[in-house]
């Protein structure tokens, strides 16, 4: 019974630690109003910065990273992690969420 009863602490304690962890959904004092909200309800907006999105929605499941002429664009894949088995991606543009497509 005490193994089991460790080996569940051990998993539960590692979910918030993996990639599609658990969204903090603590606003940072500095944020505006209107991303403090946001993050307090899950929710994100265009032009939230990768702290403000993590903090909304947790740890992508998986990130990729490329140059392109607008700078830096980075997509991460929350579909391990969506509601109901969508698919979710979150699309920066130099630290600037610029896109979520939903499918």
């Amino acid at each position: 019974m005490k193994t089991v009863a460790c080996l569940m602490i051990v998993v539960l304690c590692g979910c918030v630690g993996m990639p599609g962890g658990l969204a903090s959904r603590q606003p940072q004092p500095w944020w505006t109003d209107e991303v403090k909200s946001a993050v307090r309800s899950g929710n994100v907006q265009l032009g939230m910065t990768y702290d403000q999105v993590e903090a909304a929605w947790g740890r992508p499941w998986s990130k990729a990273v490329s140059e392109g002429p607008e700078g830096r664009i980075e997509v991460w894949d929350y579909s391990s992690v969506g509601q109901f088995g969508k698919k979710q991606y979150a699309v920066f543009v130099r630290n600037k969420l610029q896109r979520v497509i939903t499918y």
